[in-house]
């Protein structure tokens, strides 16, 4: 079994987090139960 390198192991982790990031705009009302990607301010 071969060994990955640290560049290629972070490379695929950071590849797999970023197919997988996925944001939308909502209104308030309609963002219950979605996780905040950012802090809201007034």
């Amino acid at each position: 079994m071969a060994f990955v390198t640290y560049k290629e192991s972070i490379d695929s982790l950071l590849g797999s987090l970023e197919s997988n990031y996925f944001y939308e705009k909502v209104f308030l009302d309609d963002a219950l139960g979605h996780t905040l990607a950012e802090d809201i301010v007034a």
